[in-house]
């Protein structure tokens, strides 16, 4: 079976106290005389603005697209925009608390550090209900050795996604998410989604067919020169799905009126949770997606392209 999380918005009354990140490095926008090149940011839409212009500047410049251009969010904001290779960064341990209504679901991506762990609490402050790694501590982010070379030798890779399921539900859950690493070393959070995880294809037999493929995508540019050498621009990178599913026909108009829903917001897509299939997953939009009924079955081709 195929899952999303349908994720819900994030606004700043949910993030509480307690949250290590101030809004930006930058300095908030102020009237006055720019040089080109000079970046703020505005605290109304969390986006950081780069000068283009050596002018005055009156107005702010959310409002101003012929002297400023929007370049990224903010470092606060930066795991709720819709691209992992926008995160936030730090020095020193990330911490965010969210106040979160009827979550049961949450995928972290684009981590960066050694360590990570969640709390859930019932509500600010109140009785924890949940805790990864289960005991409390931390999760390792570093990947365990395969066999005694890759322990001794080998260049062992970081996990750089977290998802979790099946968490407890509350009207105003407290969720602390911590990334840790050693002095010196940078910490980061990509993407923060949170919400209910859902089944695509809702109840019934079925699932998804054999062959699902996953897709690795870079949008880095090769260009040859005229002397036979390549200039390389080296740009982000993302991963798009492929899969078909098969239900019951009676359960094929939930399905379509999910699509529908699904086809103009990108989600988090997990093509299985069984173990081994953690590859067949990623943020991204539904593309076309036809479903066909076909005496008592249906089927569906899923085309999911992801974001960077």
């Amino acid at each position: 079976m195929s899952h999303y999380i349908d994720p819900i918005a994030i606004s700043a009354d949910q993030i509480l106290a307690g949250t290590s990140l101030a809004e930006d490095p930058t300095p908030a926008w102020a009237a006055g005389t720019y040089a080109i090149g000079y970046e703020c940011h505005v605290v109304d839409t969390h986006r950081v603005y780069r000068r283009t212009l050596s002018t005055a500047s009156t107005v702010r410049p959310d409002q101003d697209p012929s002297g400023w251009v929007d370049v990224r969010p903010t470092n606060r904001w930066a795991p709720f925009d819709e691209y992992t290779d926008t995160p936030a960064e730090s020095a020193s341990d990330i911490v965010y608390v969210l106040r979160s209504r009827f979550v049961n679901a949450l995928n972290l991506r684009g981590l960066v550090g050694t360590g990570v762990k969640v709390v859930i609490k019932d509500q600010t402050g109140g009785e924890v209900l949940f805790q990864y790694p289960e005991g409390g501590g931390l999760a390792q982010l570093k990947r365990p050795a395969r066999g005694y070379y890759d322990y001794a030798f080998g260049d062992r890779k970081y996990q750089t996604t977290l998802v979790l399921r099946n968490l407890p539900m509350r009207a105003n859950a407290e969720i602390t998410i911590t990334v840790t690493a050693s002095a010196g070393q940078p910490r980061e959070i990509g993407m923060i989604v949170r919400g209910k995880f859902r089944t695509l294809q809702g109840l019934g037999i079925g699932g998804v067919q054999e062959d699902a493929q996953v897709i690795p995508k870079t949008y880095t540019e090769q260009q040859e020169q005229p002397d036979g050498r390549m200039r390389t621009t080296v740009r982000g990178s993302s991963t798009d799905l492929s899969f078909s599913i098969v239900m019951e026909r009676e359960y094929a108009d939930q399905a379509v009126q999910a699509l529908q829903d699904l086809l103009s917001k990108p989600v988090a897509w997990f093509v299985s949770t069984q173990s081994g299939f953690a590859g067949l997953s990623t943020f991204g939009i539904a593309q076309r997606s036809p479903v066909r009924y076909r005496n008592r079955l249906a089927y569906i081709d899923m085309q999911v392209k992801g974001y960077v």
